[in-house]
């Protein structure tokens, strides 16, 4: 069916990121994070169990032309709006941390625009 479809496609989706997650059965559209892949990248584990992630100085675009938000697929955004919850995703590297995506109801809620 096609929510099977859609729920695999989110699974192989967060499994490119090295998270691991299965869907949940708290409501439709929902899904749990069980873990990180084994190729982590440069992530490594702390002895508190949160993840820590290094970027080193080839990684960075920090005072580079280069666009300052990278690219985002159709696949995950279609993946994400198809999510019941609503929710941001800001980027945490930068200082500011700016919004890069927000879910439709973000915007019902707080009366926000887009713009």
């Amino acid at each position: 069916s096609k929510i099977i479809t859609e729920k695999a496609s989110i699974v192989a989706r967060t499994a490119e990121w090295g998270v691991v997650v299965k869907p949940d059965d708290v409501g439709e559209g929902s899904f749990k994070v069980i873990g990180r892949s084994s190729d982590d990248g440069n992530r490594s584990k702390n002895t508190s169990g949160r993840f820590e992630s290094t970027r080193t100085s080839s990684e960075s675009n920090h005072g580079s032309d280069q666009v300052a938000n990278p690219r985002v697929s159709s696949e995950l955004k279609t993946a994400l709006a198809t999510l019941q919850q609503t929710f941001v995703v800001s980027d945490a590297t930068k200082p500011d941390c700016p919004i890069m995506y927000a879910s439709s109801g973000f915007f019902t809620m707080t009366g926000y625009s887009s713009k």
